[in-house]
């Protein structure tokens, strides 16, 4: 499973009652009124090995971590070059399933991409409940540009594929940091205050292995070419072969990892990664 563990303290959140059931094919509202953990959803969704990283429940605020305010007033984006860049952004892969396209979250994005991440991290030890993942895209609308956050959609050639009534289906997400504000406070491996940190990624179970994963990289690299930030960083749990061998392909090199005493902390021994990205002229 390709995933970066959470700090203990991240993920001391609220469990739902052990009774709360999620049957496959419910709707986002019925997902909502379930408040479910990925380990709940394991069995429902059947996801298995999946593709994921470093999951943010909550985020920095001085030196506590909170939770997401989905309630919260949306704050007018700052009109930057990186925002304008973002907004018109469109990576397209054409994949064995279909045409993909990344591009920025929009808020009408938010429900299937809550799905997708908890599918993603279902069955893993990084296991929060629905309303948590809908927290963090919500947040992420809001961070923008010290944060943005991507998704992959795909038009598939299989149209049984397709949720009722729509003509893409979101398949991928990642969230890319370029601050230490918009990211959790780590008790091991802090990223660089500098360096843009990579986290939160997940792929559809059903349209893995098409390189929708090395779609999503490029797309982070991308915004750091022309950011201008020349390092790209994110945390990899040490027992994640898969992920390992992925980020290693692509180019990442470790520079630090926990010893395993860490586990006596409650965290999961994991490896700082990283990629050398070269601006554009």
């Amino acid at each position: 499973m390709t995933a970066a563990s959470f700090t203990s303290t991240l993920h001391r959140i609220a469990q739902p009652p052990s009774s709360a059931v999620v049957h496959r094919g419910q709707s986002c509202d019925q997902l909502r009124s379930h408040q479910t953990t990925f380990a709940e959803r394991a069995g429902a969704f059947v996801c298995g090995e999946g593709l994921v990283s470093q999951c943010l429940v909550g985020r920095r605020t001085g030196s506590k971590s909170r939770r997401y305010d989905i309630a919260a007033e949306p704050r007018v984006v700052e009109r930057t070059a990186l925002v304008e860049y973002a907004e018109g952004y469109s990576k397209k892969l054409s994949v064995e399933a279909g045409e993909v396209e990344i591009r920025l979250l929009q808020s009408s994005d938010i429900d299937a991409a809550s799905v997708c991440l908890i599918r993603g991290f279902a069955g893993t030890p990084e296991e929060v409940p629905f309303s948590a993942a809908r927290g963090h895209f919500a947040s992420a609308l809001k961070d923008v540009p010290d944060a943005i956050l991507l998704i992959a959609t795909i038009n598939p050639k299989d149209k049984s594929k397709l949720p009722e009534g729509k003509t893409e289906r979101l398949i991928g997400t990642v969230a890319l940091s370029f601050t230490p504000e918009t990211r959790a406070h780590f008790e091991t491996l802090q990223p660089p205050g500098d360096a843009a940190y990579l986290f939160n990624m997940a792929t559809d179970r059903d349209f893995r292995r098409q390189g929708i994963a090395r779609g999503l990289l490029s797309a982070c690299e991308e915004f750091c070419q022309f950011k201008g930030v020349e390092d790209l960083v994110l945390h990899v749990r040490l027992a994640d072969i898969a992920a390992k061998e992925l980020y290693k392909s692509s180019g990442f090199e470790e520079q630090a990892r926990d010893l395993f005493l860490v586990e006596f902390k409650g965290v999961r021994p994991r490896a700082l990664l990283t990629k050398t990205i070269t601006p554009y002229d």
